[in-house]
C-alpha cells in the first residue's frame, strides 16, 4: 500500500533528501570550529598516531578514520569534524530512503527528514569525531538492508548487512547487540525467518572483517572485558531506571512523537506486518539497555527506522484529516522544538550567548535535563560543551610547570593525570614540549609506559588533594576555567616517584 502523494514521487523524494542533506550541513559546518576539541576527540587523535588492531578503549575503526582524515585535511577542529558531519547528513538521507522502502510517499519522506534533522539527540551527536555517529549510521544501515531483504529476498542485502555489521563491530561492539535483537525478533516469527544458508551471508563477512580485532583481543587478554568494568567504575554515570526512562522518552524533543507513532505502527499495522520484527527488536533492545543501566544514546541508532515508519503513519493521518491547521501545528511543533533546543546541543551561539539562552529556557520552562552532569550536579552548560573547554589552558600550564624544572632534571620527569581526557589534552597541545603523558586510571595512556625511575613527577588532578599528606610536594597550580570540566583541576609537582605511585585521585 502506498501512502501520501505519488505524483513524481521518486523525483520529489530525491529533491527532498538533497534539501535536507544541505540543511544538515548548514546547521553544523559554520559552527564546527567553535568552543574547542572535545576530550574524546583528543583521545582519538592520540590513538591515530599509534595505529593498531585494537586499543584498551575499543576497536580501531575510529582511530583509523581519524588518521586518514588528519592525513587528508589536517588536525584543525573544523577539518576533524567534517567527516562525522557528512555521516550525520547521510543518516538523515538514509532515513528518507527507508521511508520509501517501507512504502511511504514524498510527504512521509518530508516528515521523516525534518523530524530526525531537528531531533536534539541527533543534532548533539552528528558532528564530533566520536564513534557514536558512525555507530548510528551503521545501525541504520543494518535496518535498511534487513528490511530490503525481507521486501525483495535478494541475498546480496544480507551480504551488505554482514559487511556493515563487521565494520560496525570494528567501531563499537554494541552493533552486534542490535543485530542480535533484530535476528531474534525475526526468529520469533515476527517476520521472514532466515535459513542457515542465508545466515552465512551475514556471519561470514562480519567475522572476516572483525577477525583481526578479535585476534588482538585474544593476544591482549581481552581488555574489552576489563574495560567494561573500569568504565562502569570511573566514567559511566549511575543513573536510576526512572531517569533512564525519562531520558529515553524526552531526549528527542517533539520529534520523539514521530518515533512513538512509528513504534506503534510497526507493532500493530497490518500494512507493515512483514517488518513487525523491527518494533519487537526495539523493545527488546531497550529492555537490555535498561537492565544494564547503559547511557541512553547507545541505542539512538535504532531510532531512524522508527522515524521512517512514524512518518508514514503521520502522513496518512494528516492526509485523512485534511485539516491544514493540524498539519501546520504539527510542523511548527517539530521546528520550534528543534530550533529552541539547538543552542543546547550545537555550538551555534558564542559561549556567553549559549549560557544566557539556556538560563532563559531554564527559568521559563523549568527544563534542566541538558544541564545535568554525570556527577549529579547542574552546570551552566551541558557537560559535552564543558568537555570542549579549557584543555589548551591545562596543557599550557602543565608545560610551564615542566619548564620550571632545571633542564638537567627534565629527562627524569614523568607526567601523570587522573584520566584520559587530561592526558589527551596534554599530549595534543603539549606535543614535543613535555614527556609522554600517562593516565593513572586505565586508558590508552597507560601508566606502564612512563619512566620507571623518575626523580620528578607532575600530577594533574581533577580535584585538590590533601597537600599536607603529599610527600615531596614542591608546587601546585590550580586551573581556573569557568564552565569547563577541567575547572578546579590542580597541577602538582612532586619529587620522588614513590609519591606519585601512591597517589589516588579523589572519588
Amino acid at each position: 500500500m502506498q501512502y501520501g502523494p505519488v505524483v513524481n514521487s521518486q523525483k520529489q523524494t530525491v529533491v527532498i533528501i538533497i534539501i535536507f542533506l544541505l540543511l544538515k550541513l548548514l546547521i553544523h559546518l559554520p559552527f564546527n570550529g567553535r568552543y574547542g576539541y572535545h576530550a574524546d576527540e583528543l583521545l582519538y587523535v592520540a590513538m591515530a598516531e599509534q595505529l593498531a588492531w585494537g586499543y584498551k578503549e575499543g576497536p580501531p575503526f575510529i582511530s583509523f578514520i581519524t588518521w586518514v582524515w588528519v592525513q587528508l585535511e589536517g588536525d584543525s577542529l573544523w577539518a576533524l569534524r567534517l567527516f562525522p558531519t557528512l555521516c550525520g547528513a547521510a543518516l538523515v538521507g538514509l532515513t528518507g530512503l527507508m521511508v520509501r522502502l517501507l512504502g511511504g510517499g514524498s510527504f512521509a519522506v518530508l516528515i521523516a527528514c525534518i523530524a530526525i534533522l531537528l531531533d536534539p539527540s541527533f543534532l548533539a551527536t552528528g558532528y564530533m569525531m566520536q564513534p557514536v555517529v558512525f555507530d548510528q549510521l551503521g545501525w541504520a544501515l543494518c535496518s535498511f538492508f534487513l528490511i530490503r531483504f525481507v521486501k525483495r529476498g535478494n541475498t546480496n542485502d544480507l551480504f551488505y548487512l554482514g559487511v556493515t555489521a563487521g565494520l560496525g563491530m570494528m567501531n563499537k561492539f554494541s552493533i552486534a547487540l542490535y543485530l542480535c535483537c533484530l535476528l531474534a525478533a525475526l526468529f520469533t516469527g515476527a517476520g521472514r525467518k532466515l535459513t542457515a544458508r542465508e545466515m552465512l551471508y551475514i556471519v561470514i563477512p562480519g567475522i572476516v572483517i572483525v577477525f583481526p580485532h578479535l585476534i588482538w583481543q585474544v593476544d591482549n587478554d581481552f581488555p574489552f572485558v576489563t574495560q567494561l568494568g573500569e568504565l562502569n567504575t570511573y566514567y559511566w554515570s549511575k543513573t536510576d531506571y526512572s531517569t533512564l526512562m525519562q531520558q529515553m522518552l524526552f531526549s528527542h524533543g517533539a520529534s520523539g512523537v514521530v518515533c512513538g507513532v512509528g513504534l506503534v505502527f510497526l507493532l500493530f499495522s497490518t500494512s507493515l506486518r512483514p517488518y513487525r520484527f523491527i518494533g519487537i527488536s526495539f523493545l527488546l533492545l531497550q529492555l537490555v539497555f535498561l537492565c544494564l543501566q547503559a547511557k541512553t544514546y547507545y541505542s539512538f541508532g535504532a531510532f531512524p527506522v522508527l522515524y521512517a515508519a512514524g512518518a508514514i503513519c503521520t502522513a496518512e493521518l494528516l492526509k485523512k484529516w485534511k485539516r491544514p491547521l493540524v498539519s501546520a501545528a504539527f510542523f511548527v511543533m517539530i521546528i520550534l522544538s528543534g530550533v529552541l533546543a539547538m543552542p543546547a546541543v550545537v555550538p551555534v551561539l558564542r559561549l556567553n550567548h549559549t549560557i544566557a539562552w539556556l538560563d532563559i529556557m531554564r527559568k521559563h520552562t523549568g527544563i534542566t535535563g541538558p544541564l545535568k552532569w554525570d556527577d549529579g550536579t547542574t552546570g551552566q552548560v551541558p557537560q559535552y560543551f564543558a568537555q570542549m573547554l579549557g584543555w589548551e589552558k591545562l596543557a599550557k600550564e602543565t608545560v610551564l610547570v615542566y619548564r620550571s624544572l632545571p633542564e638537567s632534571k627534565r629527562a627524569s620527569t614523568v607526567v601523570l593525570t587522573d584520566n584520559y581526557q587530561q592526558a589527551g589534552a596534554i599530549s595534543f597541545f603539549g606535543k614535543d614540549q613535555v614527556p609522554a603523558t600517562a593516565s593513572i586510571r586505565p586508558s590508552f595512556f597507560s601508566i606502564e609506559d612512563v619512566n620507571e625511575e623518575p626523580e620528578y613527577t607532575i600530577i594533574v588532578a581533577s580535584r585538590p588533594r590533601n597537600e599536607s599528606s603529599t610527600p615531596g610536594l614542591l608546587s601546585c597550580q590550580r586551573i581556573h576555567y569557568p564552565n569547563a570540566e577541567v575547572n578546579g583541576s590542580v597541577i602538582y609537582l612532586i619529587r620522588h616517584r614513590k609519591a606519585a605511585i601512591a597517589y589516588q585521585s579523589p572519588d
